[in-house]
Formats: C-alpha cells, sequence, structure tokens
C-alpha cells in the first residue's frame, strides 16, 4: 500500500512451490535493492518510512542469520542493483530530494562500496 515498510522476509523454493519465514532483517524498509551472491543475499538501503537508506543487510543462507555490512556512502531507495563479477552494481535512487544518477560498487571481499561510472 505504499504505507508498510517490513522487516520480515519470506523464502520461496520454486521446485517444491512453497514459502516459508526466514529471521528478520534489522531494519524495516520498503524500495530496497535486492541481489544475491554465493551464499548470501544483500538488501541494499531502501526507505524506513521517515528517510531513505544507507545501510546494506546482508543474509547469509547457511547460518541463517543478517549482518551489516559496509554502507553505501550515498543514502538512497528505488535503486536498481546488479551483480557483475560477484560485485554489486548500485544504480540511480531517491536520494530524498531527488533522483541521483550515481552508481556504487560493492566488494564483499573487502567490505567496501566505491564510486562507479554513471
Amino acid at each position: 500500500d505504499g504505507e508498510i515498510r517490513l522487516k520480515s522476509v519470506e523464502c520461496y523454493h520454486p521446485e517444491t512451490d512453497t514459502w516459508w519465514d526466514i529471521p528478520n532483517m534489522a531494519v524495516p524498509r520498503s524500495g530496497a535493492g535486492v541481489a544475491s551472491i554465493g551464499q548470501y543475499i544483500y538488501v541494499v538501503g531502501g526507505y524506513d518510512g521517515t528517510r531513505q537508506l544507507e545501510t546494506v543487510e546482508r543474509y547469509d543462507t547457511e547460518k541463517q542469520i543478517w549482518q551489516f555490512v559496509a554502507p553505501l556512502s550515498k543514502a538512497r531507495s528505488a535503486l536498481s542493483v546488479s551483480v557483475i563479477d560477484n560485485k554489486i552494481y548500485a544504480l540511480g535512487g531517491y536520494d530524498g530530494q531527488e533522483f541521483v544518477p550515481t552508481v556504487e560498487i560493492y566488494d564483499p571481499i573487502t567490505d567496501q562500496w566505491t564510486d562507479g561510472v554513471a
């Protein structure tokens, strides 16, 4: 409905056509980007109902725990994310004032974001 932010997460298994709950994220959010690399699912940025977020949470599908990783340098929601060569690209998004034409690249090995070319 555009008014509710969630920290709950459900998982779908297409081979068995079943859904189940996994542990909640720490921060309720909407408008986040989501990507996966290996055993990890990353939830990037978003909106908590009062402000755009720079936080990034990572879910370990083997240990079944969430943890924070390095934040974006610029808070944003309504962003696109993509994985190329095991790095997450955060593209554009809304910073609370305007839509931004920026790209940040996350390296999970170094746990760092760097600026990319927009």
